[in-house]
Order: C-alpha cells, then structure tokens, then sequence
C-alpha cells in the first residue's frame, strides 16, 4: 500500500500543479489575442476538447483497464490501438476544419482550424501510449506526460507567441506542439517495455475494443458537450468579443472545479466500486458523505471566487475583459450543483448504471440548450451567466432522482438543503453588502476557512477508509472503466 499512498500524494501535487499552468496559459493566451479572437480561439478549442475527451475517457480509459488486467502483453493492445485512434482523430479533426469554414470565413479560420485538428491528431497516439504507461502502473512517467503537456504548451506562448506577436493559429499551436512533443516522450517511454513500432489491425478485435469503450466514451462526449454548449450557443446570438469575455471567466472556473472533484472522486472510487458490490449500507454511507464533500468544496470555492474575482482578473486581463470578474461572480455558483451531480456520476458507474447516467445528460443537454439559447437571446451575456447557473441545478436534481430510483438512500438530501440556503443566504448578503464592505470579507472569511476545514477533514476520512479496502492484487476493480 506504500506505493499505493505515494502515487496519491504525488498525483495531489502533479495534477493541481498542472492545471494551475493550463490557467496561467490560458490567461497569457487570452490577454494576448483580446476578446474577440479569443472568442473563436475558445470555439475551436470547444470542439477540441470534445474530441480529447473522448479519446482519453474512452479508449483510453479501456486500454488502461486491458492493460491492468494483463491478459496480453501491453505492446499488443498499443498495436491494436493506434490504428483505431488514429483514424478517429482524423475524422475530428476533418469535422472541425468543416465547422471552422462553415461558422466563420475561410481566410479567418482555415489556418486555426488546420493547426487545431493537428492537436487532435498529436493528442490521439500520445493518449494510447500514456493509457498504457498508466495501466502498467507506470503513474509517475503518465504524471510526466500529464505535466510536460502543460509545461511546454506554456513555454510555446511564452517563447513563441508573444514575442513574435502572434495570430490564433499561433495561439492554437501551443497545445499541438505540446502533444507532439509529449507524443514522442511517451513513445520513448513505453518503447523499451516491449513495444516496437508495431501496428495491428484486427476487425473482431478492433469491434471488442470498440464496445468495450463505446459507454464510457459517450458519456465522456455528453459530458464535454455539456461544458462547452454555453459557449456555442452564445455564439450563435452574439459577437466573438462577448464569446471572449464570457469563456475566459468560464476557463478560469474550470481547473479549479476539475481538482475539487479529482481530489475528491479520484482516490475514493476504486473503494466506492468495492463497496457497491459488498457492502450497500455502507456504500449509501459514503456516497452520502462524498456529495456533501463535494457540495460543500463548491461552496467555499464560490464564495472565495466571488470576492477575489473583481480585484484579481483586472490585474491578469486587458481591460477589454472588465466584464469577465463579474462573469466569474455569477458562473461560479454553477460549480456547487455540478461538483454534486459529478459525484453522482461516480456513484452510477460504481453500479454498473452508466447508460443511466447518459440518458439524464442527454436530457440535460436538451433542457441546457434551451434555457440557454433563450436566456441567451434575450438577454445576451449575462443571460448565458444565469442560464449556466440554472442549466447545472437541472442536472444535479435529474440524476438526484434518478440515484434514489436505484434504491440509494437519499440522506444526504437534507444536508445539502441546508447547504443550499446556507448558499442563497451567503449571496444575498453579499449581494447587498458589497465586496469592499468590511463586514462582507469577516462573514466570507470565517466562513470560508470553516467550510475549507470541514471539507478537508472530510476528504482525509475518506481517503483512509476507502484506499486501504483494495489490495494491490486487485487491478481494476468492476466498474472502475465504466464498460457497460
């Protein structure tokens, strides 16, 4: 279990670390081009994002689990796989260029939406080799790769496109460079543990791969398309620049909400699985708890975001993004009832119930587009501020409901009402008393370092009840892959 803990500790510094440089770039990225390239700059890289997480969350996730389970040597499942991959990334990448040219000019997005398809066809092989290195339980060369990414994308901007002043192809360019570059390291790590080149292509096998990750990756396309249909819609009622405006807030929330639930969902899940299939008392226990954890880290980082936003973004943005603090202000409360449905995700996978779980998001999406698209139309960017908000209750009460269908025990129900009025009421007195009233920062303050503390002795609760319950002989315990 030692090596156990300190790939846990270790994954606690490397992946906070890492987003933390995706932000930073991101922020260099944004003040670099202005709202309005941004603007499209964050619709190609919506569509990117759609593709990698699919890659990454499905056949990904499938060859790590083929991997673990050590039933063929790792090089034949990275043979099988790198066709397969490869032709998917092509195909996205072919479907981006063609919405590129279709939403916008083909002289202002051809170029972009060419070095933007080539991220997702880096991306492609560079996640079957890290899947691999992960399910050989190589964590620390998979958290190299994981970290270098960030790093050199960073250093693109930094050397690259700043210096030379340059465009949005150049922009896009620092996450292709850095799948590239990443691509070959992860290569050169695996080459030596018995891979040489090798290409395999199998139709009966490729079909069993292909179903094997079908599941997980339709509800890791669901659930990107989720993140990023406000962004879309938006563009559809109004100019790049408020597009801009609007995602740089949205990508500032998004690193921090995905530690909250990572450092929270991750390292409890393989012993929620367990318990799902020994012990359901105590699995309706833990899921209790882990939702209110996860309520209650939304909470704090709302508030906390809510009073640093309007004194921190003006100093990191131009002010063209004046508007972004108060973007932030309002989208961050979407993240309380997302960090919840998030772990409720967990909780349906634990029971072997992902179709479920993608039959609630597709239901989400259909009701997300519509609040949006009205709110959005009517009411322009700060519409699509409270429609986001809005949107992510809807899909915390759908799988709430559907959670209880299955029988698992509705306790936390309570505490999470209290929470939510503990929420409202926060608002509403800070709404009324003003950021730079005095009595505003001692109630959010106390509040806040309350809330931080319960939340970590929380977490620490669970990491020492569930880590311990899988032995290091068990692989992947059923249901950790999400195949259906």
């Amino acid at each position: 279990m030692g090596k156990v803990h300190r790939q846990m500790q270790l994954g606690f510094v490397v992946v906070p670390a890492g987003l933390a440089v995706q932000l930073i770039t991101m922020l260099l990225i944004a003040s670099h081009l202005g709202p309005g390239r941004f603007g499209v700059y964050a619709i190609l890289m919506g569509i990117v994002n759609i593709a990698i997480f699919v890659i990454s969350m499905g056949l990904g996730t499938n060859i790590t689990k083929l991997v673990a389970e050590a039933r063929r040597p790792p090089s034949y499942y990275v043979s099988m796989a790198l066709p397969l991959v490869c032709l998917f990334s092509l195909l996205s990448g072919v479907v981006l260029i063609v919405i590129a040219i279709a939403a916008y000019s083909f002289e202002v997005a051809a170029w972009p939406a060419l070095v933007a398809a080539g991220d997702i066809l880096f991306f492609g092989p560079a996640s079957v080799f890290s899947s691999t290195l992960n399910g050989m339980q190589k964590t620390e060369k998979w958290m190299i790769w994981f970290l270098g990414h960030k790093v050199v994308a960073l250093l693109v901007v930094l050397v690259l496109l700043r210096p030379l002043d340059g465009g949005l192809a150049l922009a896009l360019a620092a996450g292709t460079l850095a799948n590239l570059v990443m691509m070959g390291y992860a290569a050169a790590a695996l080459w030596g543990d018995g891979w040489r080149g090798q290409w395999r292509w199998d139709l009966k096998e490729v079909r069993a791969m292909v179903g094997g990750s079908a599941t997980v990756a339709l509800t890791a396309a669901v659930t990107r398309l989720a993140l990023e249909l406000d962004n879309f819609v938006l563009a559809v009622f109004a100019p790049d620049a408020v597009v801009g405006v609007y995602a740089a807030g949205k990508r500032v929330i998004s690193p921090a909400g995905q530690i909250l639930n990572g450092a929270v969902s991750v390292p409890t899940f393989p012993g929620l699985c367990r318990l799902a299939h020994e012990n359901r008392s105590e699995f309706n226990r833990w899921s209790t708890q882990l939702c209110v954890i996860q309520w209650t880290a939304g909470l704090a980082m709302a508030l906390a975001a809510w009073v640093v936003a309007p004194y921190v973004i003006p100093v990191l943005l131009k002010d063209a993004f004046a508007d972004t603090a108060k973007v932030i202000q309002i989208t961050v409360w979407s993240v309380v009832p997302l960090l919840f449905a998030l772990q409720l995700r967990y909780v349906y996978i634990a029971l072997s119930q992902e179709r479920r779980f993608v039959a609630f998001n597709v239901i989400y999406l259909v009701v997300k587009a519509l609040i949006l698209g009205v709110l959005a139309w009517r009411y322009g960017l700060w519409g699509a501020c409270y429609g986001a908000v809005l949107s992510e209750v809807v899909l915390a009460a759908l799988v709430w409901f559907g959670v209880r269908a299955l029988g698992v025990s509705a306790r936390f129900a309570g505490p999470v009402a209290a929470a939510t009025v503990v929420t409202a009421a926060c608002l509403f007195v800070l709404w009324k008393l003003g950021p730079a009233h005095k009595a505003a920062f001692v109630l959010v303050t106390g509040g806040y370092l309350l809330v931080a503390a319960y939340t970590v002795n929380r977490l620490m609760r669970a990491v020492r009840e569930h880590i311990p319950r899988v032995r290091r002989d068990e692989g992947v315990p059923q249901g950790a892959a999400g195949g259906g």
